[in-house]
């Protein structure tokens, strides 16, 4: 009886020291990841305004970053008036057009250089000192009116 005893007790213990001491859990505390980079910054406004559209006509602005294939991103509105939209920082040189159909638009584009969080309008191949804030495109019909 106590070898069956002592066999129990010893099997139990074998079992107990195989598992081992439950070790403690340790939950990692949450550290700001952000706060060794640089600060998410805001995207860069450009803007201006469409003339010469008729009220139910719909312009699109699209700009290209030119450093990529990536999609434009686009903005729409119907007739006239103010747009503004904003670029990321993060590159460099960018192309701004407009359409809308049955028209011709003047100028066809605008290319816009960054620099220093401000976008600038780049003309002949240099960068002007003219900041991208009155990207103005004025619209003519091509439809002849009767």
């Amino acid at each position: 009886m106590r070898v069956r005893l002592f066999c129990l007790i010893g099997t139990i213990f074998l079992i107990t020291g195989c598992l081992g001491t439950p070790t403690p859990t340790i939950t990692p505390t949450a550290t700001n990841v952000n706060a060794t980079k640089q600060p998410i910054l805001p995207g860069i406004p450009i803007k201006g305004q469409l003339s010469g559209l008729s009220a139910d006509v719909k312009a699109t602005i699209s700009i290209y970053l030119l450093s990529t294939s990536n999609q434009p991103t686009v903005w729409a509105r119907r007739g006239n008036g103010d747009w503004e939209l904003t670029v990321s920082p993060n590159y460099q040189t960018y192309q701004v057009i407009a359409e809308a159909e049955g028209y011709v638009v003047t100028p066809i584009s605008y290319m816009i250089q960054l620099d220093n969080m401000k976008a600038f309008i780049v003309e002949n191949g240099q960068v002007t000192d003219k900041e991208a804030i009155h990207l103005d495109f004025s619209f003519a019909s091509t439809i002849p009116s009767t």
